[in-house]
């Protein structure tokens, strides 16, 4: 897999954007993807752990257009580190310490002007 600096820089906008209304311990979202490619894996675990998840999708997808709900287990934490892996090039791109306590909603976006994937915090 390959990952791009570029795509990195993503999580910076999203850990400036972390302000939302879920309740204090659900880190339940939903991740959207308002890119033209297909997400063929998400992986997310909490920061301070080094187990870095499972494939969250499994055999599932989510396609342009579409949203996936996501519920992990409130394990005493909030902030989560997440993974995502674009179908078409087999890219991804990882966004740290994101806190799913107060982010209920992450929606993907690619700026083809700039060459990586966005995220935008509903």
């Amino acid at each position: 897999m390959k990952t791009t600096s570029a795509w990195a820089a993503a999580g910076c906008v999203l850990m400036a954007l972390t302000s939302g209304s879920a309740n204090a311990q659900d880190t339940t979202f939903t991740l959207v993807n308002d890119t033209e490619f297909t997400i063929y894996s998400v992986f997310y675990w909490p920061v301070g752990t080094s187990y870095t998840g499972t494939d969250e999708l499994g055999r599932d997808t989510i396609e342009s257009g579409s949203s996936y709900r996501f519920e992990p287990e409130y394990t005493g934490r909030c902030r989560y580190h997440i993974r995502v892996v674009r179908a078409e090039s087999d890219q991804e791109t990882r966004w740290s310490n994101v806190d799913l306590c107060r982010v209920s909603r992450l929606t993907l976006q690619f700026d083809y002007t700039e060459g990586q994937l966005q995220s935008r915090v509903d």
